[in-house]
């Protein structure tokens, strides 16, 4: 089988590869979205402590009736604040409004006060529920365009060679250590032989 097939061939299959992608990543988007925060939430509440593991992230929510900006939030441990103020509006829920995240760099537990009820969930969630099948489409994703990129130069360069080999003219190579063969005109006179001059002092 010829490279401008194979090249064919790889890009069928690196463009099937990016349709399993996306078809992937809508699965892994719907899971998500249809997480319910409160259903997941480790603390709900206005203050408290919760129980966290080191270098995990957590999101925090507060209900929607209020905006991110009317929240007054700490999590701390001792002196060190470890909460993040974040109006990231496209990371609201149903119902909640997100407004900052957190990641602590030791296991045990974190103090919490607020103003307004808070929800807190572990990022960990969004994994479980649909992150991992958008990991697994960038991973075809990516695959697919590798494929395709190789797949294109594969048949340019096939295509390359067959016209380089269709315009190959005939070369002829001279042997310059062959004797140098002379052609005499037409007009040039060969010079008497002995007799012939003999012949005509005599007469």
């Amino acid at each position: 089988m010829d490279t401008r097939k194979l090249g064919l061939i790889l890009l069928g299959i690196s463009g099937f590869m990016i349709i399993i992608a996306f078809m992937i990543s809508i699965i892994g988007v719907s899971d998500i979205n249809e997480i319910d925060v409160e259903e997941e939430a480790i603390f709900k509440g206005i203050d408290g402590d919760i129980t966290v593991d080191k270098y995990d992230t957590y999101s925090v929510f507060v209900t929607s009736i209020y905006s991110c900006k009317e929240v007054e939030l700490s999590i701390y441990k001792d002196d060190w604040e470890y909460f993040f103020e974040d109006c990231d509006s496209l990371l609201n829920e149903d119902g909640w409004n997100y407004i900052g995240s957190f990641s602590p760099d030791f296991d045990g537990s974190l103090e919490i006060d607020s103003n307004q009820q808070i929800l807190i969930i572990n990022d960990n969630v969004y994994f479980d529920e649909g992150g991992f099948e958008i990991l697994i489409s960038l991973l075809f994703c990516c695959l697919g365009f590798f494929g395709i990129i190789i797949s294109i130069i594969m048949v340019f360069s096939s295509s390359s060679k067959v016209t380089f080999r269709e315009n190959i003219q005939e070369i002829v190579i001279i042997n310059s250590d062959a004797p140098e063969v002379v052609i005499p005109d037409d007009d040039s006179t060969q010079p008497p032989e002995w007799w012939e001059i003999s012949g005509e002092n005599k007469l």
